[in-house]
């Protein structure tokens, strides 16, 4: 017996930077005690999965509010002095809205469509083969914490990042139009938000069987041939069209080495050292999320 796979991820903290993408040893602090909450089981596949009831769970998402911070010396010392300092850029976001970019000199938080894009892959081919998820309203909401740090005795070490966020479950599990409205200005994004209160699909972590469909959790064989009788009327009823986002995308890449700048000519000619690292890209795109791998 155990729970239905999926929950063990809803309601917890996400490592964005250093974390692999749709694993669940990269969630952190799961808000919900699953142990307290009404459930019911279902057989799927020998399997015996427990279930919880309807879930609601609502606040307050907060519009984006920055600092912008200025690390940069025109010599080795005031470089040191400036960069001892601990760094933090917060940000309240939705989900991957920010990134992070770092040159020497310089840290600066962007808001989101200025680097970042979001990606809505169309899944019209399965929506004959999954309704809405079980956890019906859920809508969470983040804050983001990237700190640059060292000192004079390890200038040249590699600046330390972290970015851990609440896990925000509307793009997964459906949520409120109205907080997926903030700043949207991208010509698609209307489209896309309308998708989201009847989101069809139900997405766990697992890499085998991700999707699956909810008409076999049904509490018998009788109501299960029901709801499969009745789902392809409901879905040529409810199917919806998508147009995905205009160009470019953000494009995601692993961060395996990095490169030292020691060398910089001020605006008076003159060769200073200043030792510090950045991350190397590939070059193809201008769109980047950071991953270190």
């Amino acid at each position: 017996m155990a729970w239905i796979p999926g929950i063990d991820e809803l309601g917890s903290g996400y490592d964005y930077l250093n974390g692999q993408y749709a694993q669940s040893e990269s969630c952190t602090e799961n808000l919900f005690d699953w142990n307290n909450v009404p459930t019911y089981k279902r057989e799927h596949n020998g399997q015996t999965y427990i279930i919880p009831s309807t879930v609601s769970v609502r606040t307050f998402i907060q519009r984006e509010r920055f600092e912008y911070i200025t690390v940069a010396g025109e010599n080795l010392g005031e470089y040191h002095q400036s960069i001892s300092n601990t760094v933090n850029v917060g940000a309240s976001i939705l989900g991957f809205t920010c990134s992070l970019d770092i040159e020497l000199g310089t840290v600066i938080d962007y808001s989101k469509f200025q680097k970042f894009s979001r990606i809505q892959y169309d899944y019209s081919s399965h929506l004959l083969h999954l309704t809405s998820s079980l956890l019906t309203s859920l809508k969470m909401g983040g804050h983001v914490v990237l700190s640059a740090f060292t000192n004079k005795l390890n200038y040249n070490s590699k600046p330390n990042f972290k970015m851990n966020s609440d896990f925000n479950l509307n793009d997964a599990c459906g949520g409120d139009v109205s907080a997926l409205g903030n700043d949207m200005m991208y010509p698609n994004m209307d489209k896309w938000t309308e998708t989201v209160p009847n989101n069809p699909v139900f997405i766990t972590f697992e890499r085998t069987k991700s999707l699956s469909f909810i008409g076999d959790l049904a509490e018998d064989e009788t109501r299960r041939k029901q709801f499969i009788d009745a789902w392809p009327i409901y879905a040529n009823v409810h199917r919806r069209e998508f147009k995905s986002f205009d160009l470019p995308y953000l494009e995601y890449t692993y961060v395996t080495s990095t490169t030292s700048a020691s060398r910089i000519e001020n605006h008076e000619g003159k060769v200073l050292n200043i030792l510090g690292t950045m991350p190397v890209f590939k070059e193809e795109s201008k769109w980047k999320w950071l991953a270190v791998s």
